[in-house]
Parts: structure tokens; sequence; C-alpha cells
């Protein structure tokens, strides 16, 4: 019985990566918001990942846990929901000090 819970989870989570690939491809190096709450061992995953390489495959998913998967694509989908830019391209100004007046 618990084997084949571990296989359905397993199944279940194949099938949550695979219809959200590309979301995963395209956000998980730029948003640096997308592995909040998730465990270490997947932090250092994605951290170690060459930047030519892509991020999640179907062989690097298998050291992924469901619930870390799970927790990436809720931060990503909230990040899109909520319109946040994270693109290089804003520059920001000098601040400018000015003496107080006495």
């Amino acid at each position: 019985m618990i084997s084949s819970k571990l296989k359905i989870r397993d199944i279940e989570k194949n099938k949550m990566f695979i219809e959200n690939e590309e979301i995963l491809k395209d956000n998980t190096k730029i948003n640096q918001n997308a592995l909040v709450n998730v465990s270490k061992k997947t932090q250092e995953l994605v951290a170690s990942t060459p930047e030519e390489k892509p991020i999640f495959t179907l062989n690097s998913i298998d050291k992924i846990s469901y619930k870390d998967l799970k927790q990436i694509l809720e931060n990503i989908k909230r990040e899109q929901r909520f319109g946040f830019d994270y693109s290089e391209s804003q520059e920001e100004k000098p601040m400018v000090l000015s003496r107080k007046r006495k």
C-alpha cells in the first residue's frame, strides 16, 4: 500500500512537471523568489546547475520532492499574478545628498 502511494505521488509530480515545464525553465534562474520555502537540497541543486543547462529536466526532477516542486510553481505563479519585473534594464538613479537646514 505504501509503495503504491509513493508511485502515485511520483507520477503526479512528473505530470505536474510536464504540464509546467516551460514556466519552470523560463523563470527559476531569473526569479530569485521562486525558491522561497523550499528545501536546502533543492536550492543547492538549482544553484549548482550551470547557466547553459536547463535546471529542470525529467532526470533532475527525481531529486526534487513533490512538495518543493509544488512550492516553486506556486511562487512563480504568484510573482506572475502580481506582475513583478526582474529585468536588469532598470537603472537606479544616484541618491542626492543635501545638507540639512539649521
